[in-house]
């Protein structure tokens, strides 16, 4: 079978046509780089908690994944951190009490964002049955009827894919985005000053400067590993 090369002699695999929706991430990404001044905060954090959390729930025949635990989670930080929560159009930045909590999702080479809607008033069974479906219609390429507009925070869940951080792009009009890290055993400083092998992993958020500042970034992570140190407190 004859090969196909462009004009430096280079052999292409395969040709995907730039349109659809791989044109569509593209032009957002390019917009959340123009409009968006960009900053990212990290920290690291003990997922021993969640992991024993999600075995509880799997003991009793409950199955979630950590990223329904994790858009939970985000849920209650920004509930003690709600400036997060937040748009901004040219006239004004608009602070949300609803909580719309987008979940990135790789489907093929495409990434796509479908919508967990009022997350704040939702169980994680209930999350984890909505974003079984969304999964599942954006694998079988339904985008039909996944629910991608409103988010009012994404939440980007890389640990399947053995990454341990990124920088990622906001997603525009929104404020920030958190994306979460592979879990990796590591040696962890106790509070008691002793060293374990812990679960570990990074948290990176990225927010658009023009809302926000980097010391909200720092409270709403500190919020966060607060929330996943105390699970119990949260989910009881």
């Amino acid at each position: 079978m004859e090969k196909t090369v462009d004009k430096f002699g280079r052999i292409i695999r395969n040709e995907i046509p730039y349109d659809g929706i791989r044109k569509v991430i593209g032009t957002r990404m390019k917009a959340s780089l123009d409009n968006a001044p960009q900053g990212t905060v990290m920290t690291r954090v003990d997922m021993s908690q969640i992991i024993a959390y999600r075995k509880k729930l799997a003991s009793s025949g409950i199955k979630v994944s950590y990223t329904d635990i994790l858009a939970k989670c985000v849920v209650f930080a920004i509930e003690e951190t709600p400036f997060v929560n937040a748009t901004r159009d040219d006239k004004a930045i608009y602070v949300f009490e609803t909580i719309n909590v987008g979940i990135a999702v790789m489907v093929d080479e495409l990434l796509v964002v479908p919508v967990l809607y009022n997350a704040q008033t939702k169980s994680i069974e209930e999350i984890a049955d909505e974003t079984k479906a969304m999964v599942k219609n954006a694998r079988d390429k339904r985008f039909d009827l996944i629910p991608m507009g409103g988010a009012t925070f994404t939440l980007n869940n890389l640990g399947i894919f053995d990454v341990e951080g990124c920088t990622p792009f906001v997603n525009p009009p929104e404020s920030s985005i958190l994306a979460v890290g592979a879990i990796k055993k590591e040696a962890w400083v106790t509070e008691e000053e002793t060293i374990e092998i812990r679960p570990v992993t990074t948290l990176s958020l990225t927010i658009d400067h023009s809302i926000l500042d980097g010391g909200m970034a720092a409270k709403f992570l500190s919020a966060m590993k607060k929330v996943l140190n105390n699970l119990d407190d949260y989910l009881l």
